[in-house]
């Protein structure tokens, strides 16, 4: 929030609580318009209340991570072996992009994810930042172009150390978005590819995988490919930092016992990173690391946890509070 102007952002939209959710979902509705809508990855407990949300209320901009064809057919075989694959994601798995045009979305943006293998990166683009005094409307844009442009300007793909800057006129200010998204290496999805293509041949498309559900034969061929890499795979999963990029000079600070803590306004959530593949932790926290300083709020997953104390102790320098 800048003067009269109020920036909105929702990250992930579902649950398995079915009340819950409907109610969220109506307070956010009355709040107004959402100007970025983050999707960290494609578990029905993170999306199946998109399309109600859409129906409720505008969202200017999607960001979700880049899915390859690989890892729609690898979601929709997860969903026909646990039962829960509905029509409705069969008709978003088919064109994720078009999914949300179709529901009022203006721009669809998608990060490039980095593999356990990649080479380290150098974290998000950073703000520069301006005195507090800045004056002007609030907007946000993106730190830089987008590597590729389709659908006559309404999909963007965008490298990994993109981030969503804010400025008040023409003044740049210390606040800043920072989506990271992590995939599994090639190789662990090789032995579900062999399988796909042995079944349903090399050129099948989402759709044609997808209608495999509606008969006993398609739905036990599913499984099938899908129990080559069940144990050993986390999906695709995009993070999100939220909060000032500098630390000030002199840090507010609040009194925690007989001491004096600084307060921290970061927040920090990891979709469903599995975080117990230590070369995944590391890369998460070596991109992050420029920011790690400034969290408040740390949202740790609720698969793949493991390991996340021994990360806090020794980037945070604590253990993280129950």
């Amino acid at each position: 929030e800048a003067g009269d102007r109020l920036l909105r952002w929702v990250y992930d939209c579902g649950s398995n609580q079915t009340n819950p959710l409907h109610r969220e979902i109506r307070r956010l509705a009355t709040a107004g318009a959402i100007d970025l809508l983050f999707i960290s990855h494609l578990d029905s407990d993170h999306i199946n209340g998109l399309d109600e949300l859409l129906r409720s209320v505008s969202a200017s901009e999607v960001v979700l991570p880049y899915l390859k064809e690989i890892d729609l057919a690898l979601t929709i075989c997860r969903d026909s072996q646990s039962g829960s694959l509905t029509a409705q994601f069969e008709n978003f798995a088919a064109d994720p992009a078009g999914w949300f045009i179709a529901r009022g979305v203006s721009t669809v943006s998608f990060i490039k994810g980095r593999s356990d293998d990649s080479s380290p990166d150098d974290g998000p683009d950073l703000p520069r930042g301006s005195p507090e005094d800045a004056e002007g409307p609030l907007r946000h844009k993106w730190s830089q172009p987008p590597q590729k442009i389709m659908r006559g300007g309404k999909v963007y793909n965008y490298d990994t150390n993109a981030s969503i800057w804010f400025f008040r006129g023409r003044r740049q200010v210390d606040w800043l978005l920072a989506p990271y998204v992590h995939r599994p290496p090639a190789r662990g999805a090789h032995a579900f590819l062999e399988r796909l293509r042995g079944r349903f041949g090399r050129h099948l498309s989402i759709g044609e995988i997808s209608a495999n559900i509606r008969t006993p034969s398609g739905r036990a061929s599913l499984r099938y490919c899908y129990d080559a890499i069940w144990a050993n795979h986390n999906f695709v999963s995009l993070s999100l930092y939220s909060g000032a990029a500098a630390r000030p000079l002199f840090a507010n600070v609040q009194p925690i016992g007989n001491r004096l803590a600084p307060i921290e306004v970061g927040w920090l959530s990891t979709g469903d990173s599995n975080l117990a593949v230590a070369k995944r932790r590391a890369a998460l926290l070596r991109h992050y690391r420029p920011l790690l300083g400034r969290v408040g709020i740390l949202v740790l997953p609720h698969h793949g946890a493991f390991g996340i104390k021994e990360a806090s102790e020794t980037y945070f320098g604590k253990e993280p509070s129950s």
